[in-house]
């Protein structure tokens, strides 16, 4: 079968056997704390609808004896029964393979002949796609303004040592080049325990010493258990709010 030298062909890399063992500590360090590391749930419809387009996919690829996509499709297929962070992967590899199966003139007669089935759905799905893309349009390029604050971290106070959420690290890194972040997506590198330690102080579950440790400002979800201690600490003070975050500065 083809998959098979495909797979092999993929230890032909610099680090070897170090290309699995990588994603596997990182995974082993966040499944239970980050939800893309999370397991998949093969109760939930979009995880079985993703893995069913990614299974159809690689079928095709494997009878057209396509390597590369045989290959990247098998791989992205495995990692997506593990965690959900590859079945978008998984989908996007899928799609121009999918898309080369129904050009043959064999599909294009099937589609022909059952337009009237296939065209109300077809309708549908490009409907919502469409109304689901729509929000975006408002900022394409730039950061999603419900997610990331970004005039609370052009606030924030030049060289500060920021304690932060998980999904806020890695934008203030590429915005703030001088702020040292507590977290960001590195998991891997930082270890559970870290990560753990993170949350529990997040959620107002620690002292706020042990929380904050040397954190000279915080930028944090305003309803977190961690603002309501820093609000009721004299030796910080709010210095401004947006959307659902809060930054602190310590005194």
């Amino acid at each position: 079968m083809a998959i098979v030298p495909a797979a092999l062909g993929t230890l032909l890399n610099p680090y070897g056997l170090g290309l699995f063992q990588q994603p596997a500590a990182v995974a082993g360090s966040s499944t239970q704390l980050i939800d893309e590391w999370q397991r998949a749930n093969p109760a939930d419809p979009t995880t079985l609808l993703s893995l069913a387009i990614g299974l159809l996919a690689l079928v095709f690829a494997m009878r057209r004896n396509d390597l590369a996509f045989t290959a990247g499709l098998s791989t992205s297929f495995i990692a997506a029964l593990f965690v959900v962070q590859a079945l978008p992967v998984l989908v996007l590899l899928a799609i121009p393979m999918l898309a080369a199966a129904a050009s043959q003139s064999r599909a294009r007669l099937f589609v022909q002949r059952h337009r009237v089935i296939f065209l109300p759905p077809a309708i549908i799905g490009m409907v919502a796609v469409t109304l689901v893309a729509l929000p975006s349009a408002t900022h394409i390029g730039r950061p999603n303004p419900d997610l990331y604050p970004t005039a609370l971290v052009a606030r924030i106070p030049a060289g500060c040592a920021l304690l932060n959420p998980y999904l806020l690290g890695g934008y203030v890194i590429m915005a703030r080049p001088d702020v040292r972040v507590s977290l960001d997506s590195r998991n891997d590198i930082y270890g559970t325990d870290l990560l753990t330690r993170a949350t529990l102080g997040l959620d107002g579950q620690l002292p706020l010493t042990q929380a904050v440790t040397s954190a000279q400002c915080a930028l944090i979800p305003s309803a977190s258990g961690l603002a309501a201690q820093l609000r009721g600490s004299t030796a910080w003070k709010a210095d401004g709010h947006e959307g659902p975050y809060a930054l602190f500065v310590r005194q």
